[in-house]
């Protein structure tokens, strides 16, 4: 199927059936460069999954239920991360780190049954020998 505008600017909408909290996802790895404020300038593209064709592409999965714009990024660059989340709230976006993606996996992983694949295996071990804090 064509893919409607905007659509290319989301990676992941998601809605929680208990609570009805609704989300829209893009996920920059950038294979570990950091997120700073040089990176809107020399990436203008970087919110387009918060601009207002995806936002229509989004409702049209939603409906009119208000949603959150995260952006998920490799790590935020040292000493930059208040200032890009102030530059990220002003746009309605808010920001999360792989670390603190795996460091909830980890938090997450049932250790009272078998894992059920090699990666929960592996989130298993490493929140052993690194142990978690929140």
């Amino acid at each position: 199927y064509p893919v409607p505008n905007g659509y290319s600017d989301v990676d992941l909408v998601g809605l929680n059936p208990r609570t009805g909290d609704a989300v829209a996802v893009e996920v920059k790895g950038w294979h570990n460069e950091p997120l700073t404020m040089s990176t809107f300038t020399s990436w203008p593209n970087l919110l387009n999954f918060a601009n207002d064709t995806a936002t229509a592409a989004i409702q049209s999965i939603l409906g009119e239920r208000p949603f959150r714009r995260i952006l998920v990024v490799s790590r935020l660059g040292s000493g930059s991360g208040d200032a890009v989340r102030a530059y990220l709230s002003q746009h309605h976006v808010e920001v999360i780190d792989f670390p603190a993606v795996l460091t909830r996996l980890m938090a997450d992983a049932n250790t009272n049954k078998n894992a059920d694949s090699d990666a929960e295996h592996l989130l298993r071990i490493y929140g052993y020998l690194a142990p978690v804090s929140e």
